[in-house]
């Protein structure tokens, strides 16, 4: 009787690991459902992989419970060791068979995605063999990682029974094994390699090379002879955009015939003139100062992604619109790409932020209201994001500035959340209605822009969120892993796949990796929005341009490009 005891328990974790398997072939069916953007078979064959691994932990766990109830109560008095072992094979048989059934439908399924943006999809060899291999490699992988954890457990468990009660000592264990991992990634990894990328990105923001890329010889951008801005002091992306401004030429090329135009002001401050928001800030405002910015009819304050790139989508068409009469001020807050940034610097973007249009917004206030300029404010992507640091709330964004826009805003954005939480019932979350609709305006294509320039005498917004149904950075949310986001329940918008549904776990992976690939696209897909923001400076300005200058202006940012 005791030599069968380890028989029948050793049958019943067998046959429970099975079931750990079916979940986890379950969870990776789900990960092949469609997604936002179309993604390669390597990107679907990690994504697989990873939900197999999840899957699989769910299933042993539940199992686990349901064994400790089976052995309580007898494995017979359920079904019979052969009724099991017909089951389970029966079980396998299913998915197994099943499996290329899955992956036909998907690939069908997936195929709109690809055609509705004009690309042909994968081959169906990789789609088929390249995932299945891929998906079992991560999969062993993430195994692989998952018993060393599990044995690190039961080294700490052993030594701790010394001089432990046996459940105590597993209970510590358990406790610790995070602990250590949690101290070990952030000490030993996370901060290493955020410290080595700030400093490598650091160095290659001092790299100058004179001949690719001389100072500039205006007195309205920093770097030029009016400024006091070292050329080198501004950063990669900074020296790219201040030279980028456009001349008188550019801009009488396309206003409207008769137009007086003035070349306009760009000040940037590069995160090397100063570790030190405040002191970035008033640097800030000193260069507008020198550089006649407060003396236009106009500043705009314009926050740049990690690196401290600035589209010149958002800021030309503002500076065409008003015949060059405007300054626009930037401040780099981080040397990062904006992934790296959104996870280290956050805080600091948002301050940035707040420092620059206080600092901006104090030296206005302190002009003649008949000579002060209107202050408008813009932010693509980790910059719009940032802009929250600059105002309390909608109320105080519409108040306190002329007109915003604010490109492609993650999910974590407390000014968009506010929106959402707001919005009039019955409106979509992809596009919600705030208030009466007239001061907060939301756009997911650049035809919802040109239905607000239908009505001549209707005002102008004051913020325009601009946030495509498609994008992977606006939409990816770490609540999806356990809650269904209203724009998956509410009807979905045309640019997605109809047969997109919420799955737990599966679709805050598959929106991770939307949100990787986002800017793999052309302009209006993804996080590509295009010349967007020059339709949402349209709709709060309102300037009166007829067809002809209209139709100058979209030529011109079509070669002028990002």
């Amino acid at each position: 009787m005791s030599q069968q005891r380890p028989e029948v328990r050793a049958r019943v974790f067998q046959r429970f690991d099975v079931v750990g398997l079916l979940v986890g072939l379950l969870a990776a069916w789900a990960s092949l459902s469609p997604t936002l953007l179309p993604r390669t078979w390597y990107f679907q064959g990690a994504v697989t992989g990873v939900a197999l691994v999840v899957g699989y932990g769910v299933g042993s766990l539940v199992a686990g419970a349901v064994r400790r109830v089976l052995l309580r109560r007898g494995p017979a008095q359920w079904w019979s060791p052969r009724t099991a072992l017909v089951l389970r094979r029966l079980a396998l048989l299913g998915i197994v068979s099943g499996g290329g059934w899955v992956l036909v439908v998907a690939a069908r399924e997936h195929s709109w995605t690809w055609r509705r943006l004009g690309y042909e999809p994968t081959s169906w060899t990789w789609a088929y063999v390249g995932i299945v291999l891929l998906a079992g490699g991560t999969a062993g992988l993430v195994l692989v990682v998952a018993r060393l954890i599990v044995a690190l457990w039961r080294l700490l468990h052993r030594a701790g029974r010394l001089v432990l009660p046996s459940w105590l000592a597993a209970l510590a264990a358990a406790v610790l094994v995070p602990w250590l991992l949690v101290v070990t990634l952030d000490t030993q990894v996370y901060e290493r390699v955020i410290d080595t990328a700030n400093e490598g990105f650091a160095l290659v923001d001092q790299v100058v090379d004179t001949t690719e890329q001389p100072p500039p010889t205006s007195p309205y951008v920093s770097g030029g002879p009016a400024s006091a801005q070292p050329w080198s002091t501004l950063g990669s992306e900074g020296r790219t955009w201040v030279a980028r401004a456009p001349d008188a030429a550019e801009l009488a090329a396309v206003a409207p015939e008769g137009q007086d135009v003035t070349p306009p002001v760009r000040a940037f401050i590069g995160r090397h003139a100063s570790a030190e928001p405040d002191e970035r800030a008033r640097l800030a405002v000193a260069e507008l100062e020198r550089l006649g910015g407060f003396e236009r009819s106009a500043v705009l304050v314009v926050m740049p992604t990690g690196t401290g790139w600035v589209n010149e989508q958002v800021v030309r068409p503002l500076e065409h619109l008003l015949s060059g009469d405007l300054a626009t001020v930037a401040t780099q807050y981080s040397h990062m790409p904006s992934p790296l940034a959104f996870v280290a610097e956050r805080a600091g973007a948002k301050e940035s932020a707040r420092e620059l249009v206080s600092a901006v917004r104090a030296r206005l206030d302190e002009l003649p209201a008949a000579a002060r300029p209107r202050l408008y404010v813009a932010g693509e992507s980790l910059g719009a994001f940032a802009l929250d640091g600059a105002f309390a709330d909608l109320d105080a964004l519409t108040s306190e500035v002329d007109g915003a826009v604010l490109v492609g805003t993650p999910s974590m954005s407390e000014l968009r959340g506010e929106a959402e939480r707001e919005r009039r019932p019955g409106s979509p979350q992809v596009r919600p209605v705030v208030g009466d609709g007239e001061d907060i305006v939301f756009a997911n294509r650049s035809r919802d822009l040109r239905e607000l320039l239908v009505d001549e005498d209707r005002a102008g917004p004051r913020a325009v969120f601009l946030q495509q149904p498609d994008d992977g950075v606006v939409w990816w949310d770490p609540r999806t892993a356990f809650t269904r986001p209203d724009w998956l329940a509410e009807p979905l918008a045309r640019e997605v796949n109809p047969a997109l549904e919420w799955r737990p776990l599966v679709t805050f992976l598959n929106l991770t990796v939307d949100m990787v690939v986002s800017n793999d696209f052309d302009e209006g897909a993804g996080h590509r929005y295009g010349q967007m923001p020059a339709g949402a400076w349209r709709a709060i300005i309102r300037p009166g341009w007829d067809s002809d200058a209209v139709r100058r202006l979209h030529l011109t940012l079509q070669a002028v490009g990002r």
